[in-house]
Order: structure tokens, then C-alpha cells, then sequence
């Protein structure tokens, strides 16, 4: 009998315990968690409107020909998932030696890394590929470049990014730094 009333006293004890803690609060304010891909998507096509800035550089002892011009860009990317895309750009900008226009057009592969904050989305992303400048003569590039992408909304955004154009001819090497708005479909 003793047994069995110290078995039943345990048990009483336990089961009181684990009734015991703080009460719940019911609360009318719930917040909504973050879906992935709220600001960067899957698949997505983007526009870009830049100021561009070439940076002429010295190479090998060679004067450069390319001197350092503001300009402007349009560009257009396509990303096939949310980590890689392929991107084409144009950059204007006034005036070379000779008074041309130069024109820089590019094809880059992309890899991106987006993050999703409560407030914004950011992805910093690096590239590489290459392109051509046209000013009366024809110089062909390979480049690779680094940059940021600040998504205010899931369609808008702002981005910078600079890039090395290795040139094909003793011209000059330049350096293009891009800052502009960024449209995401």
C-alpha cells in the first residue's frame, strides 16, 4: 500500500509540473514572414539606365589613347535562375582623341547573390565577358568587373559596379565604372 501511495503522489507531482509556466497572451498583431525571392526572382528580365565614367590607364609604357570621358548606358540582363543571368550593355560617351563618339557595347555571364532583408534586397554580383569599342576604329575587350544591386521594391532598384576592359591593340586599357537604376519584369 505504501508503494502505491508513493507511486500516486509522484505521480500527481509530475503531472502538476507540467501544467505549470506562464500563460499565453493572444495577440491580434502577426507578422508575416518574408517570402523567398520577394525582391529577386527565379527568372527575371532587367533594364538599366547608367551614368558611365571610363578611367583610361597607362599600358606598358604606351601612352593611352583612350582618354577618361563621362558618358551614359543602357543595358538589358536576363537571369535563367536566381543566381545566374547574361547581361548585354551600351555605353556612350563624347568626344575622343579626334573628337568621335565612343561607343562601348558589352556581353557579360553574371553570378549574383542575392539577399533579402525586411527592408530591401541586396545582391552583390560579379561578372565577365567582353565587347567592342567603336570611335572610327574598332578595339575589341575582355573584361571582368564586380558590383552592387539595391532592390528599393521588387521592380526597382539602384546599382554601381566597375569593371577592367582588357584591350586587344596597344590603345590603352580602361577601367568603367556604371551607376544607374535598375527595372526588374
Amino acid at each position: 500500500m505504501k508503494k502505491q501511495t508513493i507511486t500516486l503522489l509522484a505521480a500527481v507531482a509530475l503531472a502538476s509540473t507540467s501544467l505549470a509556466g506562464t500563460s499565453m497572451v493572444s495577440s491580434k498583431e502577426f507578422k508575416q514572414p518574408m517570402a523567398t525571392g520577394a525582391y529577386f526572382q527565379d527568372q527575371e528580365f532587367t533594364i538599366d539606365l547608367s551614368y558611365s565614367y571610363n578611367d583610361a590607364i597607362n599600358n606598358g609604357g604606351h601612352h593611352a589613347y583612350f582618354h577618361d570621358k563621362n558618358g551614359g548606358g543602357a543595358g538589358a540582363s536576363f537571369f535563367f535562375a536566381r543566381y545566374f543571368g547574361v547581361g548585354v550593355d551600351a555605353n556612350w560617351f563624347a568626344g575622343g582623341p579626334r573628337n568621335e563618339a565612343l561607343h562601348q557595347l558589352t556581353g557579360n555571364l553574371i553570378l549574383r547573390y542575392p539577399i533579402e532583408l525586411r527592408c530591401c534586397g541586396v545582391a552583390p554580383y560579379i561578372f565577365a565577358g567582353g565587347g567592342d569599342i567603336l570611335d572610327g576604329k574598332r578595339t575589341s575587350f575582355a573584361d571582368t568587373g564586380v558590383g552592387m544591386e539595391v532592390r528599393l521594391t521588387p521592380r526597382i532598384g539602384i546599382f554601381s559596379d566597375w569593371r577592367y576592359n582588357f584591350t586587344s591593340n596597344d590603345r590603352g586599357d580602361l577601367g568603367t565604372t556604371r551607376a544607374g537604376v535598375r527595372f526588374a519584369f
